[in-house]
């Protein structure tokens, strides 16, 4: 996409060359040889032809299911895209949308304690879908006489989309899957420095 009329690179165009120059020191090497380091999943033969979105989010929500299982409690397990009803058999959930399926089911001793929803970013038109089903299941986990956890975790850079989920009481954080790129690469601080980083996601682990 082209920069502005006036010649400006836009807001998201910034943030890219601020992250490109990040990484590329991380990495030791020139910004011009971030590009073919990484997005490589979809350059593999098993998923020619197929929709980039879906695959990112089904690997995304992957990556951070096996970032839980490896440096986390060893004693909660972790299960992907399970089916809402059968989750909290016999309860009604009013989501919003029409099957629900949960991202991340947190476990331990086969009672559920938790879910983790993972967006690699967050569409405007799908914030309300993650406060709803936040009160969704926290109110269908209190028929078990439980409590759950409901953290919401992404990459996203804009702080409009994220700021309704920060300031709202159900929702028990927003993690960022590497919080300093948005609070010190790209001085986003002001309004995303109440996110949480992946890692302190992983150490609250211990305590669930």
């Amino acid at each position: 996409m082209p920069p502005t009329r006036s010649g400006e690179p836009k807001a998201w165009q910034r943030y890219a060359i601020l992250v490109e120059g990040y990484l590329a020191r991380k990495l030791g090497v020139p910004a011009g040889q971030v590009a073919p380091m990484v997005d490589r999943l979809m350059s593999q033969p098993a998923y020619a032809g197929l929709q980039r979105h879906n695959i990112l989010g089904s690997a995304f929500a992957g990556l951070v299911k096996h970032a839980l299982e490896t440096l986390g409690n060893p004693g909660n397990t972790y299960e992907l895209e399970v089916n809402g009803d059968q989750a909290f058999p016999g309860v009604q959930l009013p989501t919003r949308t029409g099957e629900p399926f949960i991202d991340i089911l947190a476990r331990k001793g086969g009672r559920n304690i938790g879910i983790i929803s993972t967006k690699w970013s967050i569409r405007h038109d799908r914030i309300n879908d993650l406060t709803s089903e936040c009160r969704a299941y926290k109110n269908a986990a209190t028929w078990t006489d439980s409590r759950i956890f409901y953290f919401v975790v992404t990459n996203e850079f804009d702080p409009a989309r994220t700021d309704k989920l920060l300031v709202d009481k159900c929702i028990d954080g927003v993690v960022h899957v590497h919080k300093p790129l948005v609070t010190d690469v790209c001085a986003l601080d002001g309004r995303l420095n109440q996110m949480l980083d992946l890692s302190e996601l992983i150490i609250k682990s211990s305590s669930w």
